[in-house]
């Protein structure tokens, strides 16, 4: 990391301190290198092409989450996107700012403009014939 890890540590510290360890630990198990919870098994891969909603996925070159399978999962989805954080881990909105916080805003601007036709859609869309209160 470039910037002083200390305000990070803390923050991490304090996530983590407040962290519901019971709940947590039901769903991965113990440790998130090896899944032996509720969730182990637990496979929606197939499922990936139904999500239509515009997503934004996020990896790391640094995170314990392979980013090239990060990049997959975006491809899989209708309306996915990948975002690369090079100098992020698994908190890259701490670690590389930059990158993530322009890509995400990036994003997010891209997403909200209207496709095109969207005007005309709206234009011919009935009214609402509910009485106004």
């Amino acid at each position: 990391m470039g910037r002083d890890a200390r305000p990070y540590v803390r923050y991490v510290e304090d996530v983590l301190a407040r962290l519901n360890k019971d709940v947590y630990t039901l769903m991965p198990g113990p440790s998130e290198f090896g899944s032996s919870g509720r969730t182990s098994g637990w496979d929606r891969t197939a499922d990936l092409a139904r999500i239509a909603t515009p997503t934004l996925v996020i990896g790391a070159t640094h995170d314990t989450m392979d980013p090239v399978h990060m990049r997959w999962v975006a491809g899989q989805v209708a309306n996915g996107s990948f975002l690369l954080c090079p100098a992020g881990s698994h908190l890259s909105f701490w670690d590389d700012q930059e990158v993530y916080f322009e890509g995400l805003i990036r994003w997010l601007k891209a997403i909200d403009r209207p496709s095109p036709g969207a005007s005309a859609r709206r234009a011919r869309a009935p009214r609402s014939s509910a009485p106004r209160g």
